[in-house]
């Protein structure tokens, strides 16, 4: 975080920490279900990437109303990520 502040006539500024944050995929069923709404649906696509039968990431995509494909979402494992997934 910088924090700006004015001292007389001089800007100074502070640098803060943040700590680090990892977002974690699919840790829950809820997150599990909302997935389920793109299946069976003609404009909507999940595609699963796996490797030993486990599944090491997927993309989410959907047909935009411009007729390109949106990106709604898109997870590679950390470990497998030098593999070319995704």
């Amino acid at each position: 975080i910088l924090s700006l502040s004015k001292i007389n006539r001089r800007i100074e500024y502070t640098v803060e920490d943040v700590p680090s944050y990892e977002k974690s995929y699919l840790q829950n069923d809820n997150e599990e279900l909302a997935y389920n709404e793109y299946i069976n649906k003609p404009n909507q696509v999940i595609y699963i990437a796996l490797l030993h039968n486990q599944i090491i990431g997927f993309i989410v995509l959907k047909k935009n109303w411009n007729h390109y494909a949106y990106i709604g979402d898109i997870t590679v494992d950390k470990k497998y990520r030098t593999l070319g997934v995704g």
